[in-house]
């Protein structure tokens, strides 16, 4: 993808499942990914780690890897997650080789749509997320728990149709050792029987838990179900549509959301 361009610095945030309907193994997309070390400019440019990947660190081996974290406490409720303080870590120390960044702009950054948007609704919270992946989806259950340690989780996911169907399972089982209530619904399953993939997934599901294959549906009921909550909706995120059988139906869990909140307020 990158050609003939060549970097100053790098940023890799992490190594966890994803895309082996492509790489196949994870060797093979970690090896994809060390490719990083072929487009830097010259020996003296960084790679720029969250320092919680010391382990990934380790198993690179590359002096040029420089750790980043980032301490100072913010009001800003978007990094509350873990995995976004990384982020912001390493954008912050290779934006910071060429300029200074204050706290109150850091302050003022408003998530991308489908990142741990936030929306209020009486005693609770809705929080719609595109993480789509067992780590993705156990680390920001892991946060939520952590950062809203009075209110009960309900989590809703669904598992994508024609991808990886090994981390089907994984991700129920992520969702399921942080949250008190689960639902597992339909996400763009493509070409696939969403009941199939919904078997899949469900192997392990091991808590509370409903099926609803209908993502509407399933969202209304966790949406019910709330009394000092916080529901996570997580897998679509910012996406605007639903993939059946080749049809992009338009869809958006945002939108979804903020009708039922309109409806109940």
């Amino acid at each position: 993808r990158m050609g003939s361009i060549r970097f100053d610095q790098i940023g890799w945030t992490n190594l966890t499942q994803d895309h082996l309907d492509y790489h196949q193994t994870m060797q093979s997309y970690y090896e994809a990914k060390l490719k990083v070390f072929e487009v830097l400019k010259n020996k003296e440019n960084k790679v720029f780690l969250p320092s919680t990947q010391k382990e990934l660190g380790e198993k690179i081996g590359e002096a040029k890897i420089q750790y980043t974290s980032y301490k100072e406490a913010l009001k800003n409720p978007f990094f509350k997650v873990a995995h976004n303080r990384d982020n912001l870590a390493v954008a912050k120390a290779m934006l910071e080789e060429y300029f200074a960044i204050s706290k109150e702009i850091i302050e003022k950054i408003n998530s991308p749509e489908g990142r741990f948007n936030i929306v209020p609704f009486k005693d609770s919270f809705i929080i719609i997320d595109f993480a789509h992946t067992p780590d993705a989806i156990r680390k920001i259950c892991e946060t939520v728990r952590n950062s809203f340690t009075e209110y009960q989780l309900i989590t809703v996911f669904g598992c994508g149709g024609d991808r990886d169907q090994t981390k089907r399972p994984l991700m129920a089982e992520a969702a399921c050792a942080f949250s008190d209530y689960v639902v597992l619904t339909s996400d763009n399953p493509r070409f696939e029987d969403p009941m199939k993939i919904i078997e899949d997934a469900k192997a392990g599901l091991s808590n509370s838990y409903e099926i609803q294959v209908d993502r509407k549906e399933a969202i209304k009921n966790a949406f019910i179900k709330m009394n000092k909550s916080v529901l996570l909706i997580v897998g679509k995120g910012h996406e605007n549509y639903m993939d059946i059988k080749g049809e992009k139906v338009p869809y958006n869990d945002k939108e979804y959301v903020m009708e039922l909140v309109n409806d109940k307020s």
